[in-house]
């Protein structure tokens, strides 16, 4: 290792350090109202701004090009099924929410599905009708700052003091770097409905609507691809990040399974 490298990398470690002191300050803070199985959190201004999604994160939602917040762990998970499940996330969330202690408010990752079928079967199962998930970690970035946010239980001891350490260091070790990893896996199969198929329903869809059947129809299609390698999530979002900008972009990992886009709403 070069001397320069060295330095970089003592600088980093001291500055790590400090972050993590600050953060178990005010652990040590929200613990004194917290009682021992309630959650806590703690935060640090980063010193630097990622400018895409860190490789440490399992969860994004970026909007435009100044504000995003990324995540990762589980310090909760809210679900819901059937027709009562915006009602039973909401009196989840709300009841959660009076067992958090500390300066920040919860921002949970997630969402419903459009109706309440059985899911199971379907590209969808891990994700469930209803999921929301608070992570024990979050990178709240606004302008021009990066603030990391850690929410855990209020039973810190050496062995979770060592953990949250390390896993600082894999956030604080961010580059601000704005390069955009190449995106490696490649179709080897693409599964769509036909053109012709599709023209005929779109038509029988005009139809209904002239006829005073329905007033509003959302005619999706779903296309499965094949990829000749695994697929990097991180990669792909900061991709669309790189293509679109003005776009809200999401990821949001469940189990084996990741959602990741870059809806075309503003």
């Amino acid at each position: 290792m070069s001397s320069a490298a060295k330095a970089t990398e003592l600088a980093t470690n001291a500055s790590t350090a400090r972050l993590a002191e600050e953060i178990l300050d005010g652990l040590a803070d929200a613990s004194r109202e917290a009682a021992p199985e309630q959650l806590i959190t703690a935060s640090v201004v980063l010193p630097h701004r990622p400018e895409t999604m860190p490789a440490v994160a399992t969860m994004a939602w970026q909007r435009g090009r100044d504000s995003a917040c990324f995540g990762s762990g589980e310090a909760a998970v809210l679900t819901g099924n059937g027709q009562d499940r915006f009602e039973s996330v909401r009196a989840a969330a709300i009841e959660l929410g009076g067992k958090i202690h500390g300066h920040h408010r919860p921002r949970y990752f997630g969402g419903f599905s459009f109706d309440d079928r059985d899911l199971r079967n379907s590209p969808w199962a891990e994700f469930e009708a209803a999921r929301f998930v608070l992570p024990r970690w979050q990178l709240r970035i606004d302008d021009d700052e990066a603030r990391l946010v850690l929410c855990t239980s209020n039973d810190l001891d050496a062995g979770s003091r060592n953990r949250l350490c390390q896993e600082l260091a894999s956030w604080t070790h961010v580059s601000p770097s704005s390069a955009v990893a190449a995106v490696d896996a490649r179709p080897s199969s693409i599964s769509a409905p036909a053109h012709e198929d599709y023209r005929s329903r779109v038509a029988d869809i005009v139809n209904a609507i002239t006829e005073g059947q329905l007033a509003k129809v959302v005619a999706a299609r779903s296309t499965e691809v094949e990829l000749s390698a695994p697929l990097d999530p991180v990669a792909v979002i900061n991709r669309l990040s790189a293509l679109y900008p003005e776009c809200y972009r999401v990821a949001l990992a469940a189990g084996s399974s990741y959602l990741v886009g870059a809806p075309p709403e503003l």
